[in-house]
């Protein structure tokens, strides 16, 4: 991966005619790309879009966290709501 000399981001290869250039994604600095360098980017994309996870796919049920997370909220609402009646009387 190369990254722009000017502002430091991150430089992706972009074909223009016969030839590739690497171009900031910021500033649009380019340079032209040799060889090697787009190969290394071809072969990074294509396996970044085979990678499989181990991270469930959600079900449509709340997760627990959330579950507890509501739990949680309820109970805050019913103290405030004490505190606020011990306050006002």
């Amino acid at each position: 991966m190369r990254f722009c000399p000017k502002c430091s981001s991150v430089m992706i290869p972009v074909k223009n005619g016969e030839r590739y250039y690497l171009v900031c994604i910021k500033c649009k600095y380019s340079e032209e790309a040799e060889d090697g360098v787009v190969r290394r980017y071809k072969l990074r994309g294509e396996i970044r879009r085979h990678v499989i996870t181990s991270k469930p796919v959600s079900s449509g049920e709340p997760s627990p966290d959330l579950e507890l997370l509501e739990l949680i909220r309820e109970e805050t609402r019913e103290i405030r709501d004490r505190i606020l009646a011990e306050v006002a009387s």
